[in-house]
């Protein structure tokens, strides 16, 4: 299957028409998706993409091969990795979550002591985003005991421990994580990296969250920094912007993931 134009699937903020640092210039005239045993892969000149780790692509869901390749065939001069985020997702879920699961799941599951959902602001010193943050983590948190049937205390300052017993919790939540495809961990390793918050990513994926209550979640106390010493361009703005592009690669990969895997 010849693709015609791949500009509907996600749009990027990303300039592909110009030369970037490193920038490989597009080599290629024709995208196309290969359907194979099981799955499908992408040709481009009629010859089957690889990952960076050199690693053969086969891609369970069509909808998401189509979204690959709608990536590469909008790359203007120059390939801008930046502008393919289902394919960059791709390359992690091939690369480095199946052959190092145990290592991503580990690395994944020590946010549960750093959870941005478990440190609350001083309700005497900032009373507003105390109250924001208990608005929004607090329902998070009961949602993440009632599914995963671990629970984490929210709490004050640096040396405040979510968990009581942080070891046995990481490695029960691992255990119940170890069923998840490589293709899952890859989106969420992406989200919870993006809100340094395995319980707002968990619940991202899940859906019982949306975009817009994940990144709001995620940038309560920033955006408490900005409304007291305001908003700095070409910083605050690129923030904002890249958390809601991960968040909606991440929300869209695993979509097309689910309609061959089924629900999480």
């Amino acid at each position: 299957m010849v693709l015609r134009s791949g500009r509907r699937w996600l749009s990027s903020s990303a300039n592909t028409s110009g030369p970037v640092p490193h920038a490989v210039k597009k080599f290629y005239k024709r995208v196309s998706i290969k359907e194979m045993e099981k799955g499908y892969g992408i040709e481009l000149d009629g010859r089957l993409l690889k990952t960076p780790g050199r690693n053969n692509i086969k891609i369970p869901s069509k909808s998401l091969g189509l979204g690959i390749a709608a990536e590469w065939d909008s790359q203007n001069e120059f390939i801008v990795p930046s502008a393919m985020p289902l394919m960059s997702l791709t390359a992690t879920a091939i690369d480095q979550v199946l052959v190092e699961k145990d290592f991503v799941l580990d690395n994944i599951c020590k946010y549960l002591n750093t959870d941005t959902a478990c440190f609350l602001a001083s309700e005497a010193d900032e009373p507003r985003l105390h109250q924001l943050q208990l608005q929004y983590f607090i329902p998070l948190l009961d949602w993440f005991e009632m599914t995963y049937h671990l629970r984490l205390k929210p709490g004050f300052g640096i040396l405040h421990k979510p968990s009581t017993n942080s070891l046995q919790d990481m490695h029960s939540l691992q255990s119940q994580l170890q069923s998840w495809s490589h293709w899952d961990l890859a989106a969420l390793q992406c989200v919870t990296q993006e809100c340094k918050s395995l319980v707002i990513a968990l619940a991202f994926l899940h859906n019982y969250i949306d975009t817009k209550y994940a990144q709001t979640a995620a940038r309560l106390e920033e955006n408490a920094q900005i409304d007291r010493w305001g908003f700095v361009e070409g910083a605050h703005d690129y923030d904002v912007t890249r958390i809601q592009f991960r968040l909606a690669s991440a929300s869209l990969f695993s979509d097309f993931i689910r309609e061959e895997e089924g629900n999480l």
